[in-house]
């Protein structure tokens, strides 16, 4: 990554969408024009997450698709995995179940393979919602189980940060990052029935707020 790279990344993490794209975008330009193709993909992911966190859902799948051949041809295994999930939150956020459920499952499968037990968590409760929108309240929860699990032998702590902007969670500005951050690291040993409560009414509510964009 390039110091440009960094800082424009560091905004992102700051929430500072506008600054964070233009930068990106120029940064993905000079990428473009001199055939580095990984750091095209990079700044592409990076871009597709700031559509997703603001909303602009078709932007973002544009951005994350593109990015996406591009880490299959140069077989970057990790990105491959943490493009597939947005992919999939995106179709999810859509009503589009049997899509969101089968990028969900390739996703799952390169987070296993590149032993990610955050990228595992993250992927269940992408599955343990769609399972709650469809009304399948014992797999939503054996899923959700698994996510808690997950999450919590990854590591915890602030680590947490990185799945929590990528999954159908609020964290549009820096103080929700931090908030859903610390809310989620607190939650990690709670009954199960509490855990899968507050993943559903979290998940519901982004996925309502997306649905209100234009």
């Amino acid at each position: 990554m390039t110091a440009d790279s960094h800082d424009a990344v560091m905004l992102w993490w700051l929430r500072d969408f506008d600054a964070s794209t233009h930068a990106l975008s120029d940064i993905q330009a000079a990428h473009r024009s001199n055939g580095f193709d990984w750091g095209e993909a990079f700044c592409g992911w990076f871009l597709g997450s700031a559509g997703w966190l603001m909303g602009h859902l078709t932007q973002a799948e544009e951005h994350y698709s593109r990015s996406l051949d591009i880490f299959r041809r140069v077989g970057d295994f990790t990105f491959i995995g943490w493009t597939l999930l947005p992919l999939a939150n995106i179709a999810l956020a859509s009503d589009e179940l049997d899509k969101a459920t089968g990028l969900y499952e390739q996703s799952l499968r390169a987070m296993g393979d590149i032993g990610d037990r955050h990228g595992v968590g993250a992927v269940l409760l992408g599955l343990g919602l769609v399972a709650h929108v469809r009304g399948e309240a014992a797999k939503a929860q054996t899923l959700l189980e698994e996510a808690q699990t997950n999450l919590r032998e990854g590591g915890g702590g602030q680590g947490l940060a990185w799945p929590l902007s990528n999954v159908l969670v609020d964290s549009r500005t820096h103080d929700l990052l931090v908030e859903v951050t610390d809310r989620y690291q607190a939650s990690l040993n709670l009954p199960i029935d509490e855990w899968v409560e507050m993943v559903c009414a979290d998940g519901d509510a982004w996925r309502g707020r997306l649905g209100r964009e234009p």
